[in-house]
């Protein structure tokens, strides 16, 4: 492993969390800055609904969550905001007023990584996987890797897929990503990508077809990403995931480790539209 000193976890998290809000800012077709992070949106019912980063840099003030509440539910969208446990108290102290509730908590993990360090799944993949890269400038791997993550991450909502493709194709050929799919027998069956932030490395967005599951292509797909890292000079990888689920099994096989745990808090009302999930 790297001999550079670690990175203590609220520098993790401070990493993490402005990777992410700077990301969703640039893929949502609006966004704009709110308590030290950035807030974004969309189309209703869209993924990047929501605000990142918030809080790290100092003090939140009431009048700012207030504004964000406008800002959201003006355009008919539930007002979002993930926040880290390194926040200020503030911000947690004013969404708490503002009648925030939490929707769900979400494990932030985090590995070393190192050009000299293989990187193997410790489960091995079915002999006819073939993982390829999205070609940034084909139209049309960049539709297929759009359409198959959209619908794996809404699998029973064909509306709700169609309205995330967009969003997944702006990820496609976003300039810091490096998106990939799973092929079996010439079938897309899963895809993930891997986002560039300095020395640190993102991994997001993997989905697997459920029919494919259970085989070692997630945790391929993720030693695949994690060595493309490595190799551009990646000191740090991270990968989140909700408590309990595949992604976090695998991401501990993989020598993951959590470094923080996040909440989502949402403020519903009538009328406003939460994140389809």
């Amino acid at each position: 492993m790297s001999t550079a000193p670690l990175l203590s976890l609220a520098d993790v998290a401070r990493l993490e969390e402005r990777r992410v809000a700077v990301g969703i800012s640039e893929i949502a077709s609006e966004c704009r800055p709110f308590g030290g992070g950035m807030a974004a949106r969309d189309r209703p019912g869209n993924f990047t609904n929501a605000a990142v980063g918030a809080g790290h840099d100092g003090p939140v003030s009431l009048d700012e969550v207030r504004d964000l509440v406008r800002w959201y539910a003006d355009v008919g969208i539930e007002p979002r905001i993930e926040v880290s446990p390194y926040a200020h108290p503030t911000l947690v102290e004013h969404l708490g007023a503002e009648g925030f509730r939490v929707r769900f908590f979400e494990n932030v993990f985090v590995r070393e990584l190192s050009p000299n360090v293989a990187i193997e799944p410790p489960s091995a993949a079915p002999p006819d996987l073939v993982l390829q890269r999205v070609d940034p400038t084909s139209e049309s791997m960049i539709d297929a890797f759009a359409r198959i993550v959209a619908s794996l991450f809404t699998p029973d909502d064909v509306g709700a897929a169609e309205a995330h493709i967009p969003t997944v194709r702006r990820i496609a050929v976003h300039p810091r990503t490096t998106s990939i799919v799973a092929i079996r027998n010439g079938v897309i069956v899963g895809g993930g990508s891997v986002e560039f932030s300095g020395e640190h490395a993102g991994l997001f967005g993997l989905a697997v077809h459920r029919e494919h599951r259970r085989q070692g292509i997630q945790q391929a797909m993720m030693a695949w990403r994690l060595r493309y890292a490595a190799a551009q000079g990646a000191r740090f990888a991270t990968i989140s995931a909700r408590p309990n689920v595949a992604t976090e099994r695998n991401a501990r096989r993989m020598g993951f480790t959590v470094a923080y745990t996040k909440v989502v808090l949402v403020r519903p009302a009538p009328g406003l539209v939460a994140v389809i999930e």
